[in-house]
């Protein structure tokens, strides 16, 4: 509050030696003075907020989901990436790495393949299917391998 005082002063000086040189014939020049130095912004106390993390429970949960999900297209998969390469039905493990939003929405896949095992046919064929489907939403994002076989 002093230095606001202080400036003031000097202020108010400058504006007098502004006035005496507006009468001798020169432009005038407004000053403008602060009357008082504002006082900082009072700042409200954080907040705590709770943020869901991903329990075992949560994680099972999520799993059984995507499980069913992926079951859902169990006959396009065999349709689309066995039947069409004329494949001998057999077993084809793979492994879905899925991808979940908080609100349960699929955001990326992957697929893993034992190649002992697989052609890399089978595989670059599923990753050309568009996967769109959703969860019930979990919470927490949520990523997921899940085991799944073929046919």
């Amino acid at each position: 509050m002093r230095t606001g005082v202080m400036i003031a002063a000097g202020l108010m000086s400058l504006s007098v030696g502004c006035t005496e040189a507006s009468s001798a014939g020169q432009k005038d020049v407004a000053v403008v003075v602060a009357s008082e130095v504002a006082e900082p912004a009072r700042v409200e106390p954080a907040r705590a907020v709770i943020v869901p993390s991903e329990t075992p429970a949560v994680r099972a949960y999520g799993l059984e989901n995507a499980r069913r999900a992926l079951e859902a297209h169990r006959g396009e998969f065999v349709r689309t990436c066995l039947a069409a390469a004329g494949r001998q039905p057999g077993e084809i493990p793979l492994t879905f790495n899925l991808s979940f939003t908080p609100d349960g929405e699929l955001v990326g896949v992957g697929i893993v393949e034992d190649r002992r095992v697989n052609d890399a046919d089978v595989g670059t064929c599923l990753r050309k299917i568009q996967l769109r489907f959703k969860i019930p939403a979990p919470g927490v994002p949520l990523f997921l391998e899940v085991p799944f076989t073929l046919p």
